[in-house]
């Protein structure tokens, strides 16, 4: 029976890095096996988006992100949720840890109903703390968000003009030298370094394949 909440391999490298107990929830990205848009903000980063290569393409793996969308898109997520997450909490006590979730490592805030869900689930959990990136700018720019979630807006979207830079943002770069001259924390191999991070600028290094969409200096993106 699959989960709702899991780790990959980045999640669960910098939770034992760090001591956390760390968790990733995820959807299809772009559009589900139902023609349901899940990341309807995606902009350049369509093109060498990581979540739809590689692992999350194999045959095993993404019948469970539908899955977990089937869950999200019903009345009962919240509750289903919340049963995953105080299994969580239980463990992570025994473990003497801190208990902090990703909400996202694929797919978005697709809509309103389905932001509320997770605002409600993060609200009954004041204890846990959640972070998500996101390309709904539009969604979220005035919003007021609970103090246990961490927003980071992520560039390659439809609106990067639209992003406040003086908030949590992400920006993929070529090189970590470029990355580092430009004042961005490296979140590339540790993703607490966005979660639970200092800096508000949020840098990755660009592994993906070449393609028109990453030549210029301008258009580096990705999904992240």
């Amino acid at each position: 029976m699959p989960t709702l909440l899991t780790q990959n391999a980045k999640i669960r490298k910098s939770g034992k890095k760090h001591g956390i107990a760390l968790y990733n929830f995820g959807i299809p990205a772009a559009e589900s096996r139902t023609g349901l848009i899940t990341c309807p903000a995606a902009g350049a980063c369509k093109t060498g988006c990581y979540a739809q290569q590689g692992a999350y393409r194999f045959g095993n793996v993404a019948p469970v992100f539908e899955w977990r969308l089937e869950i999200a898109q019903s009345d009962q997520f919240v509750l289903l949720m919340q049963a995953e997450l105080d299994r969580a909490k239980a463990k992570a006590n025994r473990a003497g840890q801190r208990l902090v979730i990703r909400i996202h490592d694929s797919g978005d805030f697709y809509s309103v109903p389905y932001l509320r869900k997770w605002l409600a689930i993060i609200g009954l959990n004041p204890d846990v703390h959640f972070y998500a990136y996101t390309k709904q700018v539009r969604l979220f720019r005035r919003a007021e968000l609970p103090a246990n979630f961490r927003l980071i807006f992520s560039e390659g979207g439809l609106f990067d003009s639209e992003i406040p830079m003086d908030r949590h943002h992400a920006r993929v770069f070529s090189s970590l030298a470029e990355l580092q001259a430009a004042g961005y924390a490296n979140a590339s191999e540790d993703d607490l370094v966005a979660g639970l991070g200092n800096n508000p600028r949020i840098g990755l290094v660009y592994h993906g394949a070449a393609s028109k969409e990453f030549t210029t200096s301008e258009n580096k993106t990705q999904v992240i």
